[in-house]
């Protein structure tokens, strides 16, 4: 199981995007054994890995060309 603070997305649908958001202050959970999400950029605070907390201090933006080694 995942869990996405605040989840914000556009989809796009022929020639126009369309927004498919969570509730502000909400979190989505994405539950599954083997996640996958195809996205061309995604944006937050990483607040945890592998189950341990961080603080919310680490703000990322990733795209296909960016993603960090370590992750």
């Amino acid at each position: 199981m995942k869990t996405i603070r605040d989840l914000e997305m556009a989809v796009p649908v022929g020639p126009q995007n369309q927004h498919i958001d969570g509730a502000p202050g909400s979190t989505s959970t994405l539950r599954g054994d083997r996640i996958t999400m195809y996205v061309k950029s995604l944006t937050g605070i990483l607040s945890g890995v592998e189950g341990v907390p961080l603080p919310p201090a680490l703000r990322l933006h990733l795209t296909p060309d960016t993603i960090p080694e370590w992750l």
